[in-house]
């Protein structure tokens, strides 16, 4: 799940050809996201995040977890919605 971007700011001291010393200052974005796995708090640079996958629409999922096993259990999931019959009675958050 996205829950929002956090920029951060970096001072770094930098010598120049001429021996003067000039501080540099960096500002990068990080994405902060839940992992839909095991509920763990994470966060990611913004160029290693594509554009598009920063919504809740997509599944987000941390190292820790194994992502292919995942996916393949959100496939299930899917299936069995799409499979079950429009008169059913069954609520849909029961699968």
């Amino acid at each position: 799940m996205f829950l929002g971007e956090e920029k951060r700011k970096t001072k770094n001291l930098r010598t120049s050809k001429l021996g003067k010393k000039h501080t540099i200052i960096r500002t990068k974005t990080y994405y902060k996201f839940k992992c839909d796995s095991c509920n763990v708090l994470f966060e990611r640079e913004r160029g290693a995040v594509a554009v598009k996958r920063i919504s809740n629409y997509y599944k987000h999922v941390c190292n820790k977890c194994n992502q292919k096993k995942f996916a393949q259990a959100q496939g299930v999931k899917q299936r069995k919605l799409l499979d079950m019959d429009v008169s059913s009675t069954r609520p849909i958050g029961e699968l």
